[in-house]
């Protein structure tokens, strides 16, 4: 099978087999391809904010919620976590990143580059799978992996050159 990366940009479900009933046919569709096609595949897996938090064990985003568990970790709410509390909630706006383990999703973006977030809640209990992070009076992870699962809490595709050049042809991922 060609290599090819798979992308989770928004996907607005929940992943409890319990509520399958209530996906439409798309959403199934995705499910069915992350959950049993995507690990014995080649595939790149990149989740961008909401598909990142998709990819971790556990959600506290409207209740307690199954993620799909390619990450070890859970999202929680920003707001209670946050040092200064004179901060705004959701993080809307360009926050540096700083990455913190060397990875080939790195190739293109160099330390300090500032990206775009919009986000309540952020991954947390993850530090053996996080490759960057911003700060926002606490390190918020910014980018994920686990094998060739990626999430980034941050958008690229609003995060200008940096985010261009992430995606850029030849990049290691694509």
């Amino acid at each position: 099978m060609k290599s090819c990366v798979i992308i989770i940009r928004l996907f607005l479900f929940y992943v409890q087999p319990v509520k399958m009933k209530y996906f439409n046919e798309q959403e199934t569709v995705l499910y069915y391809h992350i959950c049993f096609v995507f690990p014995g595949c080649k595939s790149t897996l990149l989740g961008i904010c909401l598909g990142m938090q998709l990819l971790f064990e556990k959600s506290y985003e409207y209740g307690e919620h199954a993620g799909l568990g390619f990450i070890k970790g859970e999202v929680c709410p920003l707001g209670p976590d946050l040092a200064d509390k004179s901060l705004k909630v959701p993080q809307m706006g360009w926050n540096a990143l700083h990455i913190v383990k060397d990875d080939p999703l790195f190739r293109y973006i160099r330390e300090g580059e500032y990206v775009y977030y919009v986000h309540s809640y952020y991954g947390k209990n993850c530090a053996e799978s996080t490759l960057a992070v911003s700060d926002y009076s606490i390190p918020v992870t910014g980018t994920v992996r686990a094998g060739r699962v990626y999430g980034t809490q941050f958008h690229p595709e609003k995060s200008g050159d940096t985010g261009r050049t992430g995606a850029a042809p030849g990049h290691p991922l694509l």
